[in-house]
């Protein structure tokens, strides 16, 4: 199911329930200018009621419970958009749900910090409907991301408080890394104050300080060997799995999407902060230059050509293949008659030759070689015309 927003959406501050409830109704006011949905053919279920919701000038319908439990998504879960009300002060809190069994759907309030505190001292006061029922985890991310958008956020009855659509991830997780997490999370209270303290009257600013400092904690060496000796655990408790993980990995890293969005990202902070670009590539210079950076360079070359003769031969020929296309070929002449004697792919090729066959014991003779095709002048002596006992001209391939 796609459902193109755009051809109806519009701005506008708060919520209102077309239908007269016998709790209390909210105490905002209908909109008089509210936009049709767009005539669309759909798979969603019949109207059952005739409750409305209308959320920035756009009219919602609400999908009846029944309906909702007969329809699963391709996955075999439950996927849905819902609104959680508070009649009493008229504050709502927009959200996706995605739950294996009907059980789950019916236990799960909502996720927000803001609203989770008002919910657990006042559930009583909210009703919940549903919105969109949908086929996939992408769908209700895709949705909730198009109504929960900067403009609802400022509504102060609004409990949601950052955009809709994150928070789904393509990888599955399992029930035992579920109860594992959870039962870590109750043994562990402390560990977790800080967050519920930066998050329960929500500052953004705090919470902007503390995932910095959660990056640069990280990023210390402690972490970062930390990080080593698990991957080397894993390595050892399941290296096939982990060979797969890699392969998936660098084919992730080398589609051109991927490529082409690390490179506009790189470019954008390089836009951002000239300052620190400038410093970074300063170090970089610095790092890549020392003797340190340079020995393991070395190292890792020796170790890789160590373990890899056959690749290593290859990547040798075709370098050499490479220096030929891009050289020019010698020819080897006789200083007698003037006539070719033979030709060389390069002058690598020719000085070669020379020393397998005991012209020259020199270490590099191809330098000689050149400086007779180019008739290069020297001092006190005129334009060098031989070498080795043959005279030397460039040819073309």
């Amino acid at each position: 199911m796609v459902i193109k927003f755009s051809d109806y959406l519009s701005i506008d501050d708060g919520i209102d329930v077309s239908k007269m409830f016998a709790v209390n109704p909210l105490p905002l006011e209908s909109k008089s200018s509210v936009l049709q949905l767009p005539e669309q053919s759909t798979w969603l279920p019949p109207l059952e009621s005739d409750k409305k919701i209308f959320i920035q000038g756009a009219e919602y319908h609400v999908v009846s419970v029944s309906k909702f439990y007969r329809h699963k998504g391709t996955d075999g879960k439950y996927h849905a958009i819902y609104i959680q009300i508070d009649y009493n002060s008229g504050e709502y809190y927009i959200g996706k749900v995605n739950r294996q069994s009907w059980r789950e759907v019916k236990n799960y309030a909502g996720s927000g910090v803001v609203f989770k505190a008002k919910y657990k001292k006042h559930s009583d006061r909210y009703a919940r409907y549903y919105l969109f029922v949908c086929d996939s985890e992408k769908e209700t991310e895709e949705i909730e991301a198009r109504i929960v958008n900067k403009e609802l956020l400022k509504d102060p009855f609004c409990l949601n408080k950052i955009q809709g659509g994150g928070g789904i991830s393509a990888a599955p997780v399992s029930q035992y890394r579920k109860d594992k997490q959870s039962q870590y999370m109750k043994e562990h209270p402390e560990r977790y104050e800080a967050m519920l303290n930066a998050t329960r009257n929500f500052d953004e600013e705090k919470i902007r300080q503390r995932s910095l400092k959660i990056k640069e904690k990280m990023s210390s060496n402690y972490y970062k060997e930390m990080s080593r000796e698990r991957i080397k655990k894993w390595k050892e408790r399941d290296p096939e799995g982990y060979r797969v993980a890699r392969e998936k990995n660098r084919q992730s890293i080398n589609d051109p999407n991927s490529k082409a969005k690390r490179k506009e990202s790189l470019q954008k902070w390089k836009n951002e902060h000239p300052d620190e670009l400038a410093v970074w590539e300063e170090n970089r210079k610095k790092a890549l230059a020392s003797l340190e950076s340079k020995k393991k360079h070395s190292d890792s070359i020796k170790e890789w050509i160590k373990n890899h003769p056959e690749e290593q031969k290859e990547n040798q020929a075709r370098r050499l293949e490479g220096r030929r296309k891009k050289q020019k070929g010698v020819a080897m002449i006789d200083l007698k008659t003037g006539k070719t004697i033979r030709t060389f792919y390069t002058p690598k090729d020719a000085a070669i030759w020379l020393i397998d066959n005991g012209y020259t014991k020199g270490s590099n003779p191809s330098s000689t070689i050149c400086d007779v095709c180019k008739k290069k002048k020297i001092p006190g002596h005129g334009t060098k015309k031989s070498a080795y006992g043959f005279g030397w001209e460039y040819v073309e391939h």
